[in-house]
C-alpha cells in the first residue's frame, strides 16, 4: 500500500515540479533568489524522479536489482543532506544582507561542510553497509550504523530552515500575501519529516517540498504583477499605468527621469551577478530616500533603468532634482564585495518634460536626455575602469 501510494504522490509531484521548471525557465529574471529558487526546483525533482526508480527496484527480485536499490538508495542517502542544505540556503537567502553574508569569504562552503562529508562517507561506504547494506538472505536492504546520520543532517537543515522563517514571522517581515505561504515552510517539512519516521516506506517530503515551491511560485508572479522582485520597487507595468494617468491631466507640470547604472556590464562580469543585484538595490534604496519627501513616482523600468515621475514641478526644480541625484552618489561610500573588493556606483541621469498626453513623446525624449548624459559620463569614466 505505502509503494501504490508513494508512486502515486511522486508522479504528481514530478510533474507538478516540471511545470514549475518550465515556467521558471521561460519567464523569471535570473536574479539571484530565483537562481537558487531554480536549484532548489531541480534538486527536488531529481529526488522525485529517484524515489519513483527505488519504489520499482524495490518491487524487482533478483542479485542485480538488488544491488541497484542499493546503489539508489546510496545515492538518495548521500544527497539528500545537500537539497536540504539547498533549501535551508534559499530560506537563508530571503535579504540581500544575508546573502552577502552566506557569499562572504568562506561561509557558502562551511555550511555546506556536513552535507558534504555526509555524501562522500556514503560514496565511499557503498558495498560496506556503513549508511545502507544488503541481507543477502532476505534480498533486501538494511539499514548500516550510521543511517541515522543521514536522518539528523537532513532534517537538520530542514528544522533550522523551519526555525528561521518562524522568526520572520514573528518579527512580521512577510507581507500580508505570503504570511500563510511562509507559515507552511514552517510546518511542512516538519510534519512531512514526522510522517517519514513513523512510516519509512512513505516518502513524502519531497511532496511537501513541491506543495511550497508551486505556492512560492504563485507568490513571485503575484508579486511581479505591480511590484520588481529584486528591488521591490513598482515594475514597468505600474509605471506605464501611472505615467498615462498622471499625463491626462496638468501634463506641463509632468517631468518623467531616467536614471541608468554606468557601466553596469563590467559590475556583472567583474564582480558577479550577486554584487550586480546589490548595486541594484542600493541603487534603488537611495533613489527611494531621495523620492521620500518629493511627489514622485519610482519605478525599476528594466535592467539597470530606473524611472522616477516628479509631479506638479517647475523646470527649475526639475533640474535641482536632478542635481540632487547626481551629489547624493557622489558622496555615497564605495561598494564591497564578499570578498573585500571595492567599487563605485556611477549613474547617468536624464529628464524630460511632458509637452503633451503622448506617452511615446515623453518616453522618447527622457531616453534622449539620458543617452546624452551617459555619453558624457563616460568620456570621464574611461580612465577609471
Amino acid at each position: 500500500m505505502f509503494a501504490q501510494l508513494t508512486v502515486g504522490l511522486n508522479i504528481v509531484t514530478l510533474i507538478l515540479l516540471l511545470f514549475i521548471l518550465y515556467k521558471v525557465k521561460s519567464s523569471i529574471d535570473q536574479q539571484t533568489n530565483y537562481v537558487l529558487f531554480g536549484r532548489v526546483l531541480y534538486a527536488t525533482a531529481f529526488f522525485s524522479a529517484l524515489a519513483l526508480v527505488e519504489v520499482f527496484l524495490a518491487s524487482r527480485s533478483g542479485k542485480i536489482f538488488l544491488i541497484l536499490h542499493l546503489n539508489a538508495e546510496c545515492i538518495r542517502s548521500g544527497f539528500s543532506g545537500i537539497i536540504s542544505c539547498l533549501w535551508f540556503i534559499y530560506i537563508l537567502s530571503d535579504s540581500d544582507k544575508n546573502r552577502r553574508w552566506i557569499y562572504h569569504k568562506k561561509n557558502f562552503y562551511i555550511i555546506l561542510l556536513p552535507a558534504y562529508i555526509f555524501g562522500i562517507f556514503t560514496f565511499i561506504g557503498i558495498g560496506k553497509g556503513l549508511v545502507v547494506g544488503i541481507d543477502m538472505e532476505n534480498e533486501d536492504l538494511v539499514k548500516g550504523p550510521f543511517f541515522s546520520a543521514q536522518a539528523i543532517i537532513t532534517y537538520g537543515y530542514y528544522t533550522a530552515a523551519s526555525f528561521i522563517t518562524l522568526l520572520r514571522l514573528l518579527q512580521g517581515k512577510f507581507s500580508k500575501s505570503t504570511k500563510v505561504t511562509k507559515t507552511l515552510f514552517v510546518l511542512l517539512p516538519m510534519t512531512a519529516g514526522i510522517i517519514h519516521m513513523l512510516f519509512p516506506q512513505l516518502v513524502v517530503i519531497w511532496t511537501g517540498l513541491a506543495i511550497l515551491l508551486a505556492m512560492e511560485y504563485i507568490d513571485f508572479q503575484e508579486e511581479k504583477v505591480s511590484h520588481d522582485g529584486l528591488t521591490k520597487l513598482n515594475n514597468r507595468r505600474s509605471f506605464d499605468s501611472f505615467l498615462k494617468q498622471s499625463i491626462t491631466g496638468q501634463y506641463f507640470s509632468v517631468y518623467l527621469f531616467m536614471i541608468d547604472i554606468d557601466y553596469f556590464k563590467h559590475i556583472n562580469d567583474t564582480y558577479g551577478h550577486l554584487e550586480g543585484d546589490n548595486s541594484l538595490i542600493e541603487v534603488s534604496r537611495t533613489l527611494q530616500y531621495l523620492c521620500s519627501e518629493k511627489k514622485a513616482f519610482l519605478a525599476r523600468f528594466g535592467g539597470d533603468e530606473f524611472a522616477i515621475i516628479l509631479m506638479n514641478a517647475s523646470l527649475h526644480e526639475a533640474q535641482d532634482f536632478k542635481n540632487e541625484i547626481y551629489l547624493i552618489f557622489a558622496s555615497k561610500d564605495d561598494m564591497r564585495t564578499s570578498d573585500g573588493r571595492s567599487y563605485r556606483i556611477h549613474i547617468s541621469a536624464g529628464f524630460a518634460r511632458a509637452n503633451s498626453a503622448n506617452i511615446e513623446e515623453i518616453l522618447k525624449n527622457a531616453d534622449e536626455a539620458l543617452y546624452i548624459e551617459k555619453e558624457k559620463n563616460h568620456i570621464n569614466l574611461k580612465h577609471i575602469l
